[in-house]
């Protein structure tokens, strides 16, 4: 993961939560994204936005919490039921934000696109995983067989959901 993109990212919405799971992990993200930081020094939230070269004269604008990580997020190396994630090699810019599209064999997703800047490289791989205890669908990323991000899937604004209504539409 590239320490200084996932500062940018999470100097967007100045959102800073800090999670620790139940092996000791800490992972750090918004309230969209959680990035694992394994190998690193235990931080606090003040201690990681030090890291990030936030002023601790402005740390205040800063929305921060730590907390346990959720028990029903499950990041076990490998689901059976982990279906692939296709990036779309295009992207779509809405109001200034551009979005990933993502897409499985039957379903599609939009992610702001700067969520994945901090950790794709070749070996990176998307996963549509559903969490075992509620249902809920979360797109996970992988390096091998670990989990080194997980994402929220982002609904589409009614403007996004018009534009590829009208591109599926034009295509056929």
């Amino acid at each position: 993961m590239n320490f200084k993109k996932l500062a940018s990212v999470l100097s967007k919405k100045k959102i800073l939560i800090l999670r620790t799971d139940g092996n000791g992990v800490q992972w750090a993200g918004d309230d969209v994204s959680m990035y694992e930081l394994s190998g690193m020094p235990k931080f606090t939230t003040d201690t990681l936005l030090f890291c990030f070269g936030v002023n601790m004269s402005k740390k205040d604008s800063w929305l921060m919490e730590e907390a346990d990580f959720p028990e029903e997020f499950d990041t076990s190396p490998e689901l059976t039921s982990d279906l692939p994630i296709v990036i779309d090699e295009n992207m779509i810019i809405i109001s200034g934000s551009t979005y990933a599209l993502l897409h499985t064999a039957d379903c599609c997703f939009i992610l702001p696109e700067r969520y994945t800047i901090p950790i794709m490289t070749e070996q990176t791989h998307l996963f549509l995983r559903t969490m075992p205890i509620t249902g809920e669908a979360k797109i996970i990323a992988r390096e091998g067989m670990f989990v080194t991000a997980i994402f929220q899937p982002v609904n589409a604004t009614e403007e996004i959901t018009k534009w590829l209504e009208k591109t599926a539409n034009a295509v056929r």
